[in-house]
């Protein structure tokens, strides 16, 4: 039996013979753990290899260690484990000289959330320049009195929408007049990924304290609730019970400012999710 490691628990077949193979007094079992770059005949200069030192960079830690270094991650805790107010948080203010986008997660008991993004095209950073908040009311009557009007609508250039809503995203283009994109769905897991990759530090080989190493996003300071929910709010399941697969989803509650920041990343940024997929497929052919 071999494998990409999951994650510790009991739903995983692939952990049970692992650990089975590490118990000494299961004589007839045996397992190893053989991170990618012990693969010296496609990665010449072994963990140092350029492609490891590349993917290194565009992954999550949690995903790079599973991915290449062949650990079982045990998630926990807060799902932002990147996230730094000191790093993160900065007073941001509208540019016009850059490109103006909205990203939505529909809400009504739980929060209608809409951020204004930015991204900077000199060094592309991501820049959620604001947040807007509602319960019990409905797209329709939101996107009338609050966003009609607005001054910076105008300036959209088009909104992020969560696809299993496409009533909802119908009335916002209807009312505004700006063009929706739903391209932002499939698996929660690489929305999220997309998000933590952009909180890291970049580029990866330069010191943290250079002057040239910045996080690929940004929140305005007066963005108090994503920035919660970044920090501390939203969370992996403490039990099992907690979720329907705690091993890989987090809890779906305290989650809205990061599911429309996730919409937009998946739809905006998937060229470039595509051209890191395409390159670890092609290691995955050399490997086979």
């Amino acid at each position: 039996m071999s494998g990409v490691p999951e994650d510790m628990s009991e739903s995983s077949l692939l952990y049970w013979a692992f650990t089975r193979g590490q118990d000494i007094t299961k004589v007839q079992w045996k397992s190893w753990r053989m991170p990618s770059w012990t693969n010296t005949a496609v990665f010449p200069q072994g963990e140092f290899d350029s492609e490891i030192l590349e993917a290194k960079d565009d992954l999550t830690d949690d995903e790079f260690r599973r991915q290449y270094g062949a650990e079982f991650v045990q998630q926990h805790g807060r799902v932002m484990t990147e996230w730094d107010d000191d790093v993160h948080t900065q007073s941001l203010e509208y540019n016009p000289d850059w490109p103006l986008y909205a990203a939505v997660d529909f809400g009504f008991t739980n929060d209608w959330v809409w951020l204004w993004i930015q991204l900077d095209p000199l060094d592309n950073t991501t820049r959620v320049i604001g947040e807007h908040r509602f319960r019990l009311r409905d797209t329709e009557d939101i996107a009338r009195v609050e966003f009609k009007h607005h001054p910076l609508t105008q300036k959209l250039v088009c909104i992020y929408v969560d696809p299993a809503s496409p009533d909802d995203a119908n009335m916002l283009r209807r009312t505004l007049g700006v063009p929706t994109r739903a391209n932002t769905g499939g698996e929660l897991k690489v929305r999220l990924s997309l998000i933590r990759s952009a909180l890291k530090l970049r580029p990866d080989y330069l010191p943290d304290d250079h002057p040239d190493k910045h996080a690929g996003l940004l929140v305005d300071k007066s963005c108090h609730q994503l920035i919660w929910e970044m920090r501390e709010g939203y969370r992996w399941p403490e039990r099992a019970a907690e979720s329907k697969n705690s091993s890989e989803l987090p809890l779906d509650k305290d989650n809205h400012g990061p599911e429309a920041l996730g919409r937009y990343y998946k739809g905006h940024m998937e060229k470039f999710d595509e051209a890191r997929k395409s390159r670890q497929s092609s290691i995955a052919r050399r490997r086979a």
